[in-house]
């Protein structure tokens, strides 16, 4: 009897002490530093911050239409819409986008397109905003024109045994379309393909074929010259779109590439990754630059910001969500003017020695409850949208 007593005693401890960290979450916050530096971050739900770290917790509008998981989230060229796909309910969905001024946007879905009760891992507005296309299951992308509803599929597929096309990018000038091509041949081996097709025929101009494991994501340069694609085997590669040549192959990583983008002048590419870090280097060289350990847990989803409104010392920042249920927007620079705008023993300076550093406001937003699938910023770069696990889209301010 007195065993049992003592089993319910600690089970009734151990539920008031989670009731009293999950109504005090910034409790966790003074007793732990950011994992900036150090070995691999444990997986957590909700990793601590550092003190210069702004919180945020309240979006300005949350979208609740999708069964399941999000798992693609788009924001129009225009800034008018965004675009997002779930996990069940078997639909692309473009709704109205808020705005900082009018943050609660028609309730109205715009449009929904089909796509068969197939899962989407990707999507992609064209340059101009006239189309969406959806990475779809058996290598299949769906083009669809947002003024009549016309799909155009395209077939990633060199044989009928096929995985999915997971990851998708389309060209700058909107003429192109790159994505995975999963195969497999008669002996059950599977091959690795990234193939580049128009984007209107549907034609193949390059199968690029230097991956040994799946690319799991991809992004066109902004000059539209080469791509680069981060794979399963931890790899990042950049290559000519034109004739496949792979120019740096970065293995940086010490598990699987989940996300990749490049910065607006194209000099730099941040890759996210399963190892819990986000890692800037030179895109012509592949020489490391900047390791971010902010997460806690895998990092599944990197964007770099473009737009308008961009702060004079830095050029953009970037926005990183993972599986530890944040997004965290952040910035780097030479690590030297860095140095002058962080106090010495701070994360980021002499503690942490490499060729940038972290400059300006970190900000991390906790609004999920689940992992972050999936980010993208507002054309005019104020506002961030995250997709997640937790079945939302969340909209919030990201100035």
């Amino acid at each position: 009897m007195k065993g049992c007593l003592g089993v319910v005693a600690t089970c009734s401890a151990s539920i008031a002490i989670a009731t009293f960290v999950v109504k005090n979450p910034n409790l966790v916050d003074l007793l732990f530093a950011h994992p900036f530096s150090g070995t691999t971050p444990v997986s957590s739900p909700s990793p601590p911050a550092p003190a210069q770290a702004t919180i945020l917790s309240r979006p300005l509008y949350t979208y609740r239409s999708h069964a399941g998981s999000v798992t693609a989230v788009a924001w129009s060229p225009s800034g008018k819409h965004i675009a997002f796909a779930g996990t069940l309910d078997g639909f692309v969905q473009v709704w109205d986008a808020p705005t900082v001024f009018f943050p609660d946007p028609t309730h109205i879905v715009r449009d929904r397109f089909a796509v068969k009760d197939q899962r989407v891992d990707a999507l992609a507005w064209s340059p101009d905003g006239s189309r969406i296309a959806a990475a779809l299951g058996s290598d299949t992308v769906n083009v669809w024109s947002i003024a009549t509803g016309h799909l155009s599929p395209i077939s990633f597929s060199q044989n009928a045994d096929t995985n999915d096309a997971r990851a998708l990018a389309w060209s700058p000038d909107g003429s192109k379309i790159a994505a995975v091509s999963n195969n497999l041949t008669g002996s059950r081996t599977r091959i690795h393909y990234v193939q580049v097709r128009s984007a209107t025929t549907g034609k193949l101009s390059l199968t690029y074929k230097g991956h040994i494991q799946a690319a799991l994501t991809l992004a066109w340069s902004p000059d539209g010259r080469q791509i680069a694609s981060g794979s399963a085997d931890g790899t990042v590669r950049v290559w000519d779109t034109t004739t496949g040549h792979t120019y740096v192959a970065y293995a940086g990583h010490s598990a699987e590439v989940n996300a990749v983008t490049w910065s607006p002048d194209g000099k730099y590419i941040a890759s996210g990754s399963a190892d819990g870090t986000v890692q800037v280097w030179d895109a012509a060289t592949g020489r490391l630059l900047f390791t971010y350990r902010g997460h806690a847990g895998a990092v599944n989803t990197v964007t770099w910001q473009r737009g308008t409104l961009l702060l004079p010392w830095y050029e953009a920042r970037i926005a990183s969500g993972g599986a530890d249920a944040t997004v965290q927007v952040w910035s780097v620079g030479e690590a030297d003017a860095a140095v002058q705008r962080w106090p010495v023993g701070e994360a980021g300076n002499a503690h942490y020695p490499q060729a940038m550093a972290l400059q300006g406001e970190l900000l991390i937003y906790r609004g999920h409850s689940g992992p972050v699938t999936s980010v993208t910023w507002s054309p005019d770069g104020q506002l961030i949208a995250s997709g997640s696990e937790d079945g939302t889209v969340q909209v919030w301010s990201a100035i």
